[in-house]
């Protein structure tokens, strides 16, 4: 991230989602309301009903947050470690159309 000019962020930092359940983040940045998820395969489990409970808890989780105002920016293990330019590219997009919002605000 420093590379990339992107600021540092606050890691497994806590937030509030629209459905009134904490959630921990792998990276925020709270004065934009953006939010950073690095996604790895083990947290979906290894049968397809585990990977179906997860994909849907992970989606209700999402919902929750970006009801409450928060932008989230999802990537793979996989895809940072193959283009970690684009990854970081879709965070500070996501920073500058919440410096957008809040300046509309």
């Amino acid at each position: 991230m420093i590379v990339y000019g992107v600021p540092k962020p606050l890691t497994q930092h806590v937030i509030v989602g629209a459905n009134g359940i904490d959630y921990r983040t792998d990276f925020c940045w709270p004065d934009l309301m953006v939010i950073g998820e690095a996604d790895g395969l083990e947290k979906y489990g290894s049968s397809p009903e585990e990977f179906r409970r997860a994909k849907s808890q992970e989606l209700e989780r999402q919902r929750a947050l970006e009801a409450a105002g928060w932008i989230v920016v999802r990537w793979t293990w996989d895809e940072l470690a193959r283009d970690p330019q684009a990854v970081m590219w879709r965070i500070l997009d996501a920073m500058q159309h919440a410096r957008r919002r809040l300046r509309a605000s």
